[in-house]
């Protein structure tokens, strides 16, 4: 899959935590546009983001136009309308995700359908982060807060070095 949007940043430079939140808004959907204007202020504190990874992820953002010849390329809002937006599409930020923290793509690959891609993209990032974090455990393994607020490519880089 072609991966356009977000093709110029590096998940890895984002907190595990940062990423869950993210994960979870988008809920294993291959279908949406995360929009633009959907973020506003307590949403990107929900996610947890820096100020330095909202500034990596708003610029990413493309603009996307509703085709009215064919519903399955109109976008529409909440009350079915059709509008054009400013965002991300949700299975092209999961498969950036997966690739860019190693998580294993090979059931998102055997899959057709956009929604059963992006349930698989979700269930491989959520274990591939748990793998991550498995790195950072203390001695009574626990991952301390502070780890899950680290960029994946401080732990990652870590994980080289030793």
């Amino acid at each position: 899959m072609e991966v356009k949007n977000v093709s110029g940043m590096r998940f890895t430079q984002f907190s595990s935590q940062s990423i869950i939140a993210l994960m979870e808004w988008i809920g294993g959907d291959g279908h949406s546009v995360l929009g633009l204007e959907s973020l506003d202020d307590r949403r990107v504190r929900l996610l947890g983001f820096t100020p330095k990874e909202w500034v990596i992820f708003g610029s990413k953002a493309e603009w996307f136009e509703s085709d009215l010849s064919d519903p399955k390329s109109t976008i529409s809002d909440k009350d079915g309308n059709p509008i054009n937006v400013r965002g991300w599409h949700t299975l092209e930020v999961s498969w950036k995700i997966a690739r860019d923290i190693g998580a294993n793509t090979n059931e998102a690959s055997s899959k057709f359908g956009r929604g059963s891609q992006a349930s698989a993209l979700a269930t491989a990032i959520h274990a591939r982060i748990a793998e991550i974090c498995d790195m950072v455990t203390n001695e009574y393994g626990e991952v301390s807060r502070s780890a899950v607020m680290l960029p994946i490519a401080t732990i990652l880089g870590t994980e080289v070095a030793a």
